[in-house]
């Protein structure tokens, strides 16, 4: 339920061939006239193409034979409910293209757009909501928090109407994660404590475990955020209990995480940095992951904080070298700034030069994008003072 650019050339290659393999399904984007294949997916069922779908693992940007598979299975999905006629179908099966790109955000809105424009004058269920709700998550991967908000307010009213649970207390928790975003943290934990209360009366957290482990995370998340740290931990811990029991490796990531900055906060480094150990064994490591390099970030402060400073230096450098544009956001920004203090003070103005043009170009595109920098230290550099400061380095260096 789901920022500056790195680019690496074996990313630009991996994306560059995952442009080469989309079969686009829409009019506007299908570029070759396709026929199903003679293979076994043609004979199958709209519900063993989802089930075989589902198996399989698809990584954020790498190709993988599993991503391959799932682009087939899509593609076959969508060509049998064409010519079937079968527009709810058309939809489901555009849906599982926006699932076999993660990440490729032009392609998956187009795919969104399609569902909305197929569905909106019909009565199906949950459409057009789903390609909203859809839309909503690119936006909001993208971080346009307008869109994002305006796209979950167009696709919650057919849920309601529908009384479709699983999907209301979805679009309200991240309609409050939005407001978590913009400092609101009252409003959306009203949200969050509303969706938790409703879960334990309707007895439901078994059956929206997701949702239950997602709820929990973020009631740690803002009572974290207000620097209430005994009610963040009691929430944290909770939520890592309940998500060991059922298996959920997402959000039990996402909780050690919380847990690990709390102790950092609360001064108990050496737990903190055992807790961040723990979260880096469990969370993807796909290249750019904000999640991987928020943990390396906060190792290092631990490890400063213990006199380490030699550990500390090889994990900021191991997060500038995983940050990219496309997953850049405001919360790994502070990896820079103790970058840029640790080469000045061994005098490498190469290194030093190199990191400040990265965070002004991060930076830029941040704003472009016009998401929050939410800092938790002081040790920020405002981009017009880091731009003078690198003119100035500049200069030294060519002297």
């Amino acid at each position: 339920m789901r920022f500056l650019l790195f680019i690496v050339f074996s990313l630009y290659w991996q994306i560059k061939f995952a442009q080469q393999a989309i079969i686009a399904t829409t009019d506007d984007f299908i570029k070759t006239k396709t026929t199903l294949q003679k293979d076994s997916l043609q004979y199958k069922t709209y519900k063993e193409l989802q089930s075989d779908f589902e198996k399989l693992q698809i990584a954020n940007l790498i190709i993988t034979q599993d991503s391959i598979k799932a682009i087939k299975i899509a593609n076959a999905y969508v060509l049998k409910a064409k010519r079937m006629r079968d527009t709810l179908e058309i939809a489901n099966g555009y849906r599982l293209f926006i699932k076999a790109y993660p990440y490729h955000f032009t392609l998956g809105l187009k795919y969104c757009d399609s569902i909305i424009n197929i569905t909106e004058n019909g009565k199906f269920k949950q459409y057009p909501a789903k390609g909203y709700l859809y839309q909503g998550l690119i936006y909001g991967d993208l971080q346009y928090k307008n869109k994002t908000l305006n796209s979950y307010l167009k696709a919650l009213p057919q849920f309601e109407r529908e009384k479709d649970t699983f999907y209301i207390i979805a679009l309200r928790n991240n309609i409050a994660n939005l407001k978590m975003q913009l400092g609101r943290y009252d409003e959306a934990e009203k949200v969050y404590q509303k969706n938790y209360k409703f879960l334990l009366t309707q007895d439901t957290v078994i059956e929206y475990s997701s949702h239950y482990a997602a709820t929990l995370q973020r009631l740690s998340a803002s009572h974290y955020l207000k620097k209430s740290y005994d009610s963040a931990l009691f929430y944290a811990n909770k939520g890592i209990l309940f998500c060991k029991t059922q298996n959920n490796y997402f959000f039990y990531s996402e909780l050690l995480s919380i847990h690990g900055r709390i102790n950092y906060y609360k001064e108990n480094y050496k737990i903190a940095l055992d807790t961040f150990y723990k979260t880096l064994k469990e969370t993807d490591k796909n290249v750019g992951n904000p999640q991987e390099i928020l943990v390396h970030y906060y190792i290092a402060k631990s490890l400063l904080q213990l006199n380490r400073k030699k550990e500390a230096i090889r994990h900021l450098k191991h997060a500038d070298s995983i940050t990219s544009i496309t997953d850049y956001t405001g919360y790994i920004r502070d990896v820079f700034p103790l970058l840029i203090k640790h080469y000045k003070s061994i005098d490498d103005k190469v290194n030093q030069l190199r990191v400040m043009e990265k965070l002004i170009a991060l930076d830029s595109i941040g704003n472009t994008r016009k998401f929050d920098l939410i800092n938790e230290i002081t040790e920020s550099y405002d981009t017009p003072q880091l731009i003078e400061d690198k003119n100035k380095l500049i200069e030294e260096i060519q002297n």
